[in-house]
This record gives C-alpha cells, sequence and structure tokens, in this order.
C-alpha cells in the first residue's frame, strides 16, 4: 500500500500537535491547582497566574514540537 501525501493530513496532524500543546499545558496547570479554559487559540487563566500559564506553554511548546526555542506568547490582560 502506497500512501500519498496529502495536505488533509498536514492539517490534521498540525491540529493534533496543537492540541497536545494545549491539553498538555492544561493538564500542568491543573497540577499546580490553576484553572484554565481553552478559548480558540488561547487560554484564560486568573490574572494572578498568567505568568504560570505562559511558562507552562512555552514548556509544553518545546516538548511537543521537539525544539529548544520558545514561542512568543501574546498576553491580554484589561
Amino acid at each position: 500500500m502506497i500512501v500519498k501525501h496529502h495536505p488533509i493530513n498536514d492539517f490534521i496532524q498540525r491540529l493534533t500537535i496543537k492540541g497536545d500543546i494545549m491539553l498538555d499545558t492544561m493538564c500542568d496547570l491543573v497540577d499546580k491547582g490553576i484553572v484554565s479554559l481553552p478559548i480558540h487559540d488561547a487560554l484564560y487563566v486568573e490574572q494572578q497566574h498568567i505568568e504560570d500559564a505562559e511558562k507552562a506553554l512555552k514548556k509544553s511548546w518545546k516538548k511537543n514540537l521537539g525544539v529548544s526555542f520558545e514561542p512568543f506568547v501574546d498576553v491580554d490582560t484589561p
């Protein structure tokens, strides 16, 4: 059986990786007693937990992508 490269497979793989990053981040936060709410491509956390959420997201990014560099994280505050 020959499996051909198909754009939809790449799209699904990227969605899976993105989901894994978010899930790992949320689990890391739960382990610290921090509740988070995923909203599209973001996580909502209470203001006092922003730094913890940013660190958890960067850690999950590096782990799931197998890279040493960190992503740019944009933080919106009221």
